[in-house]
């Protein structure tokens, strides 16, 4: 979530992607609250709730157990931490925010690539980035899977073992911005 602390898991801090401009906002000045004009940082659902909701409507009936619909949002349901004026360019660039190129009108998945909606900003804004904040690369928006989504929670899942050893995941210095 946008809002709140980095201690209450606000301020984005726990977004696995994350776009250039997020990331170069210092944490200690991350805003996320919505009642202020200093909010400068924005999550996003790289697949709208409510395509995710009509998703869940097809495919319920194929659910047999809880864990089949735990599987399918785990594979659906991923954020980017966004910068705010990077919300407001979205809409700008024509990115819907009631519809995914992974996802037809129905609910069912057509497409592979969930970051593929930002496709129009990334034309628009050649600033416009995203990055993998496990592995520290950058994410290729045409090429970026579901499945690679979940290769990265189970990369995040061993980092973050890790990281209770005494490694450090979230240093900035991994990623080259400029």
């Amino acid at each position: 979530m946008a809002k709140g602390t980095a201690e209450k898991l606000g301020l984005c801090s726990g977004a696995l992607y994350r776009s250039a401009r997020n990331l170069a906002i210092d944490p200690e000045k991350r805003n996320g609250s919505s009642a202020t004009h200093e909010q400068n940082v924005h999550i996003e659902h790289t697949v709208p709730i409510n395509v995710l909701w009509k998703a869940l409507k097809y495919y319920i009936s194929r659910f047999a157990a809880p864990t089949d619909l735990h599987e399918f949002l785990i594979h659906h349901s991923e954020c980017a931490g966004l910068h705010k004026c990077e919300e407001f360019a979205l809409d700008d660039a024509g990115v819907g925010r009631r519809r995914s190129p992974a996802f037809g009108q129905e609910g069912k998945r057509i497409g592979d690539h969930p970051f593929l909606r930002y496709k129009p900003l990334a034309l628009k804004d050649k600033e416009f980035r995203v990055f993998n904040v496990v592995s520290g690369e950058e994410i290729d928006i045409e090429k970026f899977t579901f499945g690679d989504h979940v290769d990265t929670l189970r990369a995040a899942s061993r980092t973050a073992s890790a990281h209770f050893r005494g490694i450090g995941i979230y240093s900035l210095e991994r990623f080259n911005l400029t």
